[in-house]
């Protein structure tokens, strides 16, 4: 198993597109007006991650919650969401026109997920690992966990940093898989992003 590229996600979901699957856009959970600092292989903060999670519903719904303004960025290569105080980030792969061929993104076509990052302290997943956690603790709180080597630092984190598995996809053939960055020999960032072959 190994992690996607965001050409293959891009060139992925410019297929479903034009196969008319693009309509079966995933909503998230209406706000509760309050956040829930939980990050799991299948939700962040109660929004449901699936390949069409978008960056419009994404905004809306951490609006709800209560947190305003988001720093955003758009490239060639997708959006990004962040908020710096909550510790959290959403990216999303932006539009393939042709192959090798890409637009400047913007939030209306910010259809594709990428990663879900959460970088504070106040953190963790179902199973109490946190932000801040040493790896020792990180391979007793996950046993079957494996370094997938060192990779470029998700939203929020400076350095680059080792990559570590810990749940693979339930469903075949890939899916959202929970995932930890760490450095300096703890964990520096937890994030969830869509594997496969």
């Amino acid at each position: 198993m190994r992690v996607m590229t965001r050409w293959k996600r891009s060139l992925f979901g410019a297929l479903l597109a034009a196969g008319g699957v693009a309509a079966l856009f995933v909503s998230v959970a209406a706000g509760s007006g309050r956040i829930k600092y939980t990050v799991t292989e299948r939700a962040v903060s109660d929004v449901t991650i699936s390949p069409y999670l978008t960056y419009n519903g994404v905004l809306r719904h951490f609006e709800k919650l209560g947190l305003s303004h988001p720093i955003s960025s758009f490239s060639v290569w997708g959006c990004t969401l962040r908020w710096p105080e909550a510790g959290l980030a959403f990216e999303f792969d932006g539009p393939l026109i042709a192959i090798g061929e890409r637009q400047r993104a913007t939030p209306r076509v910010c259809i594709m997920f990428g990663r879900a990052t959460v970088t504070g302290s106040g953190w963790q997943t179902d199973t109490g690992l946190r932000v801040g956690t040493s790896v020792a603790e990180l391979r007793s709180f996950y046993p079957n966990a494996f370094d997938d080597g060192l990779g470029k630092p998700p939203a929020g984190v400076r350095n680059w940093c080792a990559y570590w598995s810990l749940e693979a996809p339930t469903t075949p053939g890939g899916g959202p898989a929970l995932m930890a960055c760490t450095t300096h020999g703890r964990v520096a960032a937890l994030f969830v992003e869509i594997v496969g072959h």
